[in-house]
């Protein structure tokens, strides 16, 4: 064994390092001591002033989505709006109540009120008035002139009430509904005083301070409005901090009271030099300990070395004063060198690079390395592909880990004889446990080359599947004969395998399969998609039809396999979205069942004609068994009369869910709710669905002018008509006819 000449260094190097290190930092530590405290506490500011800015944006921001989503309920407020409801005064009580129950809801709220446009009548927590007589109706009136104050918090404002004292707050303006506005607004007023409270409470002590500032620079509220007004006038304070909110619009100011920083400087006592020197000494201590328990593994590993290493290594030929890491080194040397002789993972990994455009490479380096890993390197021109196992999953599940790595085998080694016979060279890698991708060149030009591959790929699909109990689907890239194009010749290759599942497997796709083939266009699939969700939905029989023509139109526009996942994803959420609106025990059998099998399905999608009769058999399996469940209700007929006779007499402006309660003989409350749990959908957004519905089809077939589509569908005034098809297409009957 060899003297310990690496302990000795390191005693040797460390301690001395270690002695003037501890004195440089100390020094250190006396001259930064205070600019670090400084720079510590305008960052500490910096974050306190932003807490307080998110804490006043996301209380206003929480109120404001709050009323902005309480105002979407309509069976709350729309009855007061409308001065429609079967008792007027519990109506009004109710929703009295309802902005009481809002009101304490946040702690900052002050007050709120409604505004109802149609008899000019104000509404608050405790009161009903004429807006005439109302206190605040000149801000009412600023809101009506100027629509553009219900799209922020307003600056403070003098807030009068009818019992307290005048007080300054901020206000929130929404109105009813929230699209139009037509019949009315609610008013949300914050007490400025609540946000100084909680900007005191963050404060703490005297020592920094908070303010709150608007649109224009002026002041709103602070921790001390006497000392934030003239903040920057005051020789003992200094401001630090601003912080702009995106959603307020306001500033957040901070700093600190006093003339700098000193008297956050902690003073330092000479009673730290004695502290200093101890943990000196201990420091020394420490290294030697250390660096003695550091060192037993470099001994036990030379040790190793020595009891491990042939005579014939160069180990046994250095010189006994050589240290320990040129015994480490040479033994490393000597590992390296018979690693390199297993050129395996560098193969593969120069594969990669080429074929995946992260490495640029010239004839000179295509030679050095096609000769290292035994290959031919002369070609004309060249071309990459990919061969996949098809039906890789029930591959797995008939074969174990054993037979699949002899069968990887077997493939590389049949495609590699089959391309020499046609003078040709292959350079074979597995990409993945499913895929072979291989470079294969040689002489020749490109359309007897190409010919040549088109031959290569037959034989090989041909043997594999005479063979062998699975097939392969092979798909070739363009040819290059520049070597900086492998790189589009394998997305080629890996672009012509999406098609696998409009061609089919165990074929060979080439560019000149899918080049000349339309390509379909996924967003016009859409509508149809839609139409077989909702027929689904309704239990219409028409469903199947639909997706049968669908799947028709995947296959002759050559669909790629990630468009066709997507569109049957666009299914998948659909019929989610539509199904869970049903009665519950439907609802359950899709969400525990339906919906697992068909995401199975989705997941195993290799061929659009396997995929295809998989995804129909399913969605048949469940139809038939939702519809044996509607039929053992006692009220499906009577909603399914209901529905055909909606869809017969929807032009008729009279038609309601009253009326149709008094043809059927059923009281309006019970044909409602039956009506949403049998069809998933209200009643008045089913017909307004087939009126519009009826109109889209009069707009696109028919010169008739939109006035006279509106009354053909039921809409006595066309400002309706066209209110309700814009919010259900998107677009104004007009648009839609362009």
């Amino acid at each position: 064994m060899k003297k310990k000449y690496w302990l000795q260094r390191l005693l040797l190097s460390y301690l001395p390092l270690f002695g003037t290190f501890m004195i440089t930092l100390i020094i250190i530590f006396f001259l930064a001591s205070a600019e670090a405290s400084k720079k510590q506490t305008i960052r500490a500011n910096q974050l306190f002033t932003e807490q307080a800015s998110q804490t006043v944006e996301y209380t206003l921001r929480a109120i404001d989505q709050f009323v902005t989503g309480d105002l979407s309920t309509k069976e709350i407020w729309e009855p007061f709006f409308k001065k429609n409801g079967s008792n007027k005064y519990l109506g009004e009580f109710e929703v009295s109540q309802k902005l009481t129950q809002m009101k304490t809801s946040y702690p900052w709220i002050d007050s709120l009120y409604l505004v109802r446009l149609g008899d000019q009548t104000v509404l608050g927590n405790q009161a009903m008035s004429p807006l005439s007589d109302y206190m605040d109706r000149e801000f009412v009136q600023q809101v009506q002139n100027n629509p553009s104050k219900m799209s922020y918090w307003t600056d403070p404002r003098l807030w009068n009430s009818f019992n307290q004292e005048p007080r300054m707050v901020l206000s929130l303006v929404r109105q009813y509904p929230l699209l139009s506005g037509e019949l009315g607004m609610m008013v949300v007023n914050v007490r400025v005083d609540s946000i100084r409270e909680d900007l005191t409470r963050m404060a703490g002590s005297g020592v920094s301070f908070l303010g709150l500032y608007g649109r224009n620079g002026q002041a709103i509220t602070g921790t001390d409005n006497n000392k934030n007004d003239s903040i920057d006038n005051q020789g003992t304070s200094k401001l630090l901090s601003t912080v702009k909110s995106n959603y307020t619009g306001w500033e957040m100011r901070s700093g600190l009271y006093g003339n700098g920083f000193g008297e956050y400087l902690a003073s330092l006592s000479y009673n730290w030099i004695a502290l200093i020197l101890v943990a000196f000494m201990a420091g020394i201590a420490m290294i030697v300990y250390v660096s003695r328990r550091m060192y037993k593994p470099i001994e036990t590993i030379i040790k190793r070395i020595h009891d491990s290493s042939p005579e014939k290594s160069h180990i046994w030929a250095l010189p006994l004063k050589a240290n320990e890491f040129n015994i480490i080194e040479t033994a490393f040397e000597d590992l390296i060198k018979q690693s390199n002789e297993d050129s395996f993972y560098r193969k593969r990994h120069f594969f990669y690079q080429i074929t995946e455009g992260n490495r640029s490479i010239g004839i000179e380096e295509w030679e050095h390395e096609t000769l290292k890993f035994g290959l031919n390197h002369k070609f004309e021109i060249m071309c990459t592909g990919i061969a996949e196992i098809d039906r890789y999953t029930d591959f797995c599940k008939e074969y174990n880990i054993r037979d699949q790595g002899l069968f990887r085998f077997a493939v590389a080694n049949v495609i590699g004889e089959l391309a020499q016979n046609m003078n040709l060279t292959i350079w074979t890698e597995w990409i993945s446990n499913q895929r072979i991708g291989f470079i294969i060149y040689g002489p020749g030009k490109e359309k007897e080359f190409e010919t040549r591959l088109q031959a290569v790929g037959n034989k090989f699909i041909e043997w594999i599947r005479g063979n062998l109990r699975f097939t392969l689907t092979v798909s070739f890239g363009i040819a290059v004969d520049q070597l900086g194009d492998i790189y589009h010749s394998y997305q080629e290759a890996l672009e012509g395998m999406q098609y696998k599942s409009i061609l089919g497997n165990n074929r060979v796709i080439t560019r000149f399969d899918i080049s000349t083939q339309p390509k379909g266009e996924v967003y016009d699939q859409l509508p149809s998609i839609r139409s077989i969700v909702k027929a689904y939905r309704l239990g219409e029989e028409d469903w199947k039809s639909l997706l049968e023509s669908v799947f028709d139109e995947w296959g002759s526009g050559y669909f790629s396999r990630d468009d066709i996942i997507g569109l049957a994803n666009y299914i998948y959420y659909h019929l989610y979205r539509e199904m869970v609106e049903l009665p519950i025990e439907i609802r359950r059998l899709w969400e525990d069942e339906a919906m697992l099998e068909l995401k199975e399905a989705i997941e195993r999608f290799e061929t659009l004609v396997d995929f295809r009769v998989e995804f129909v058999q399913i969605l048949s399996d469940y139809y038939e068994r939702i519809s044996r469940m509607r039929m053992s209700r006692s009220k499906h007929p009577i909603i399914q009369e209901v529905r055909k006779y909606i869809e017969e007499q929807f032009a008729d402006p009279d038609l309601s869910l009253s009326y149709i309660g008094d043809q059927f003989h059923i009281t309006t409350s019970y044909l409602s709710r039956q009506f949403k749990q049998e069809i998933g959908e209200n009643f008045i957004d089913y017909l307004a669905r087939v009126r519009i519905e009826k109109a889209m089809h009069l707009l696109k077939e028919t010169t008739m002018p939109i006035q006279d589509i509106a009354v053909a569908v039921g809409y006595t005034y066309y400002i309706s008509f066209n209110r309700v098809f814009k919010k259900l297409t998107g677009v104004t009957p007009g648009d839609y006819r362009k």
